[in-house]
């Protein structure tokens, strides 16, 4: 029992779906001119997979059946990774289990690349598994044991449009700024380094003046207006400047005066580390922390989770699970998102927003 629901594990969190499948099957809860990683995030959500599993050497033995939803598909910062979360039925095993895991293309066909993946009580497995055509095929191995397994995909037209995976804006800066507005262009620019690219903050001072005491150094995302909404990113402190040595998070942007943002200073005190609002006056912090941000030369990964009906605000730093801060205000709804600094050095990377 234990090796047959492995392996159906394995195969529930190995599945995607082709850029050309999702422009015939429709628009599901987002638009077709977004990346084929967020349409397969939006796709794979509420997905259920029914197929077939084989073992080699056991020859006389027909192919056995299965069957699995995927209830939830998140992508994650790093590339290529995605969090899946499957719901498993098989005799009395009913179990939900989220695993994080790597999705590689070839051409529009989506490959599914497990190596030595450990499953919690259950052992390290390999698999190759490639979908077309809402079909998917492939091979799995659990320790000597192994085979093929395929299936169809039935895909759930009516997700949630507002469903907490919701995957609205993905930047890895490959491809440019288009998509970013610059209070000061000319101390920002794109770093190439080991063929990946990040936005790098170049220079403390800044010819932008805001009109209230607030960050110099900010990146807003155009034509994004969110209320509701989960970001995290990738970040890296590229100057140690002492107890402020900080980035921002901007959200609920609404104008150069009215607007949340998140202080990540090292060292907390009423103008460092809290959460702040600009409201047609200098920044004011809502927070009262006391806890250090533990900035190096390393990378780290932040995440904001804002709630607009419980005025929620949470900011999570390389812990994801328990809050850095947290506060609750309702003085501004619905604005617009952006990274950046008060006036220190930071490289950004990996950033993914999710629409609750």
């Amino acid at each position: 029992m234990k090796n047959r629901f492995a392996r159906l594990l394995l195969v529930a969190a190995s599945l995607s779906v082709p850029h050309t499948l999702l422009a015939e099957e429709g628009d599901r809860s987002v638009t077709k001119s977004l990346p084929r990683v967020q349409r397969i995030a939006n796709y794979l959500s509420g997905s259920k997979f029914v197929g077939r599993f084989t073992v080699d050497g056991d020859k006389d033995a027909s192919p056995k059946t299965e069957e699995y939803t995927i209830s939830k598909c998140e992508k994650l910062p790093a590339d290529d990774m995605y969090r899946l979360t499957a719901r498993i039925k098989y005799g009395d095993v009913d179990s939900e289990v989220p695993i994080d895991l790597k999705i590689l293309w070839a051409g529009d066909t989506p490959v599914m690349t497990l190596d030595a993946l450990i499953i919690p009580g259950m052992g390290t497995f390999d698999a190759r598994v490639a979908i077309q055509n809402g079909r998917y095929a492939g091979t799995w191995q659990h320790g000597e044991k192994g085979g093929h397994l395929f299936g169809i995909i039935e895909a759930d037209m009516n997700p949630p449009a507002d469903g907490p995976s919701v995957v609205v804006f993905e930047e890895d800066f490959e491809k440019g700024l288009d998509r970013w507005e610059i209070l000061d262009p000319g101390t920002w620019q794109l770093s190439k380094k080991d063929g990946n690219t990040t936005l790098e903050i170049t220079a403390r001072e800044s010819a932008y003046e805001p009109p209230v005491r607030s960050p110099f150094h900010v990146a807003l995302i155009r034509d994004l207006e969110l209320q509701d909404f989960d970001i995290t990113f990738r970040v890296r402190s590229t100057k140690d400047t002492g107890n402020h040595r900080d980035c921002c998070v901007f959200f609920c942007y609404q104008d150069d005066q009215h607007f949340y943002y998140v202080h990540l200073g090292a060292k907390p005190d009423p103008h460092s580390g809290q959460i702040m609002i600009v409201k047609e006056a200098p920044r004011l912090a809502l927070t009262q922390n006391e806890s250090l941000t533990a900035w190096d030369n390393e990378w780290h990964t932040v995440r904001v989770a804002r709630d607009s009906q419980s005025g929620t605000i949470e900011v999570f730093f390389d812990d994801m699970e328990t809050p850095h801060m947290q506060v609750t205000d309702k003085s501004f709804s619905k604005g617009r998102i952006g990274i950046g600094s008060f006036d220190d050095m930071d490289e950004f990377d990996d950033l993914v927003i999710r629409k609750k």
